[in-house]
């Protein structure tokens, strides 16, 4: 189990023991130390995405140049982050996830 305050240490020795295809980080802390770990160099061979469920930009952006994907809530949100210099490929509109109550 890893503590909720995300040590690239820690994070980085757990996928390396797991060896994942892909991650995909729901928090942009997590998402935030997986774009550092990227950026030195480590991690090539998993594909990092990142859920980005908030609706503001913030300096989020700068993370998302670093890992493969960002998932963004509203189109509105890709405009800022293509705005910001992001990669049109790195960023998809795929809406909020929520829980919709069975009828």
């Amino acid at each position: 189990m890893l503590p909720n305050d995300y040590p690239e240490e820690s994070v980085l020795a757990y996928l390396t023991a797991q060896r994942p295809d892909a991650v995909l980080a729901t928090h942009y802390g997590a998402a935030q130390v997986l774009g550092t770990l990227r950026e030195k160099g480590l991690l090539s061979d998993t594909r990092i995405g990142w859920l980005h469920t908030d609706f503001f930009e913030g300096y989020f952006p700068r993370i998302s140049k670093r890992i493969d994907r960002t998932f963004l809530a509203h189109p509105e949100l890709e405009t800022r982050w293509l705005a910001a210099g992001v990669p049109a490929d790195k960023v998809v509109t795929s809406g909020m996830p929520v829980r919709i109550p069975a009828t």
